[in-house]
């Protein structure tokens, strides 16, 4: 099977974190041009994050019906009208049920590309679906390149926040202060539902009681 000219990522909401889009997408775009990006979950949760969602400009698919295998059906239907009407030649599917083997094996039947990216406990017949395009999520790295610029640039506001707010002799300031240096940023775009899950998220910073944060102090 040839790589893609056209790639639609399409994502089971169910099993993945939010925060985990950065890292998806970019791995799904080594494999070829991300033209689609799905997710597929109920209203709530799709409406939950839908900033995070408009951030990485993913479309929300809601469920066509109700019960804990709507989304599976409503991505197996999407995955089959975007390669029959000829918009994707590819596909990235982020799972980890095994409903989807079926779908994987009928697009690989028909020599059509398709990856996985999935959790460690996903269904061991989707991943042998996949074949040797199956990751681990918990094995993708730090995205690069565009994906990746927008998180560093990112981390880089929140230190020069946390540098220009008054802190305590420790080193701590107060999120509120550092909320207002970053003019109010909303975490949730960031798929994180406060500032301090979204700041304790990155490596260099460290966050007490949900109120204070500080830059990492280098080992001793």
């Amino acid at each position: 099977m040839q790589k893609p000219h056209w790639l639609a990522v399409l994502t089971d909401m169910g099993p993945l974190e939010p925060r985990l889009f950065g890292r998806v997408l970019a791995r799904a775009a080594t494999y070829g041009p991300v033209t689609v990006r799905r997710v597929y979950g109920n209203c709530d949760k799709l409406r939950r994050w839908k900033d995070c969602l408009q951030y990485r400009d993913i479309e929300p698919r809601a469920n066509y019906g109700d019960g804990a295998n709507a989304a599976d059906i409503t991505l197996i239907i999407d995955a089959v009208h975007l390669l029959l009407s000829g918009r994707v030649d590819g596909f990235c599917i982020v799972a980890s049920d095994h409903h989807f083997t079926g779908l994987v094996r009928w697009l690989r039947d028909n020599d059509v590309f398709v990856a996985g990216i999935g959790r460690p406990n996903a269904s061991p017949g989707l991943q042998a679906a996949f074949g040797d395009h199956y990751t681990d999520i918990g094995d993708l790295p730090e995205p690069d390149g565009a994906y990746g610029k927008a998180e560093r640039d990112l981390a880089k506001r929140i230190r020069g926040a946390i540098e220009g707010s008054p802190k305590s002799p420790d080193g701590y300031a107060n999120l509120n202060m550092v909320n207002d240096r970053l003019d109010d940023l909303d975490a949730r775009a960031y798929c994180h539902g406060g500032l301090a899950s979204l700041i304790g998220s990155y490596g260099e910073f460290e966050v007490r009681g949900g109120i204070y944060a500080r830059i990492r102090p280098p080992p001793e």
